[in-house]
This record gives structure tokens, sequence and C-alpha cells, in this order.
């Protein structure tokens, strides 16, 4: 399973099905009812190398964007009515890397990339009028294969999007709009950079949970977005967390 995502009074799953990269991977959607837990599959396979990564349910569509494994690909982005389509709609055939993240703000789609070396990762934006525009290209240090806008969530009626870059110093910035400005809520580097392979919001606050080069294991709270502590001392007596996120080094 790459993702999963609660929306429209269901569960959507998506899937690796088979192969290695992005020559061969496919991948598949499911659509779970919570309360019979009946599994369907929406439309078919996606294209071969195209494995369907990051979902969001955006203006009453499911979204979904592809990863093709490797950064020298170019994931694309498709949308499906459950209930309505049969079959999965290309919405955007991406110019340059793999999509990541998907998140729905203030009536647009925005969508995180990864990208290869010397090329920094950028978030794009569908607006309602299905135009697409690159609002945020990340900086700092080197861009290095594989840096990526990971996640993105909404807390408090603002856009969050985590960044990693995994630079001769590693950088990890928590990046923040509020539909005029985008500005930096958290600046890692080193020991402190997190590529951030959750970030959720419960109960008042935001939590931001990742690792460094796959070992070190991070937990940062925050109840404005804007000030953080760290909680991964609190996590010192958990051996391991499975977390999935493809081809980082």
């Amino acid at each position: 399973i790459f993702s999963m995502l609660a929306a429209n009074g269901s569960i959507y799953v998506s899937t690796y099905d088979s192969g290695v990269d992005s020559t061969d991977w496919r991948g598949r959607v499911f659509e779970l009812n919570p309360n019979t837990g009946a599994l369907k599959p929406l439309g078919t396979t996606f294209a071969t190398g195209h494995a369907p990564y990051a979902l969001a349910w955006h203006a009453g569509r499911l979204w979904v964007g592809t990863h093709r494994a490797l950064v020298t690909s170019n994931g694309n982005i498709y949308y499906f009515r459950p209930g309505v389509d049969t079959a999965w709609t290309l919405d955007r055939t991406g110019t340059q890397g793999n999509y990541s993240c998907l998140q729905s703000y203030n009536g647009e789609l925005y969508a995180g990339t990864q990208e290869e070396a010397t090329v920094f990762a950028k978030i794009e934006k569908r607006d309602s009028l299905g135009a697409w525009t690159t609002p945020e290209t990340a900086t700092g240090g080197t861009a290095r294969d594989y840096n990526d806008y990971s996640m993105m969530t909404v807390f408090s009626g603002s856009l969050y999007a985590a960044w990693w870059n995994n630079d001769t110093t590693a950088l990890g910035k928590i990046r923040k709009y509020d539909g005029t400005t985008w500005t930096t809520a958290y600046d890692g580097s080193g020991l402190t950079a997190i590529l951030v392979t959750m970030l959720v919001v419960y109960n008042g606050s935001i939590y931001a949970f990742g690792n460094r080069n796959m070992s070190t294991i991070h937990l940062l709270i925050s109840s404005n977005g804007s000030s953080w502590t760290d909680r991964s001392a609190n996590l010192t007596s958990i051996p391991a967390i499975p977390v999935f996120f493809p081809y980082h080094t």
C-alpha cells in the first residue's frame, strides 16, 4: 500500500502491484466501504511505470499523483469521480519529477514534486478553472537526487508543506502558505533536518513525524504552526516504525 485517504464517506487505498522502476511499475486504486468492508477497484491499472502514489479529495473528485521511482522520469496527475466514472482522467502530464503529495486548499489543488540533482522540488497549483502554475520552488543548499516536497496538510487556515534535501548537510523545512505569502515554519539542518513522512493535524496541534536517512526517528509538535517542540525522546523505546517512502537515500 502506497497511500490511504479517508474522504467522501469511504477509504481510498493506492497499491503497488508489481515491477521495480519506471519501466514496469504497476498499481491500482481501491475504494473501501467502511460499513460493509467491501473493497472495489476504481478504474483499471495505471499506465506501466506509473505507481499511484499521492491521494487527495478535491472538488468532488478523487485525485492521484503518480510516482515513477526514477527521478529522471515524470509523474502525472489523474482524477476519478466515484459513482460516475469508469476510467481515470489524465489532468496533468508532469514535465519535471514525480508527484509525492497532493492537498486541497482554498478551492485549489496543490501538488508537491520529487526531483533529480540540480533541480529543486516545487509545488504546483491547479486553480478552479483547471490551469496549472508553480507558486513555490524550494531553496537551500545544492539540490540533490530525490529532494522532495514529501507531505502537505492544512492547519489553522494555512497550507503546510514539508521539504527535504539530502545535501552534504541535510536540510529539512516546513513551509507555510496563508493564502497570500509563503514563509518557513520550521528550518532544520544537519541533525535537526527531518524527512517528514507524516504531517497530520490532531486535537488542535500539527505533528511532523519522520526520520533522517531512514534511521533516526523524529517527532515535532506545534500548537500554533510556528513554535515546535521536539518529542523525539518519547519514541526512544520504539525500535523501528515502518514508513514507506520510495527511493530516498
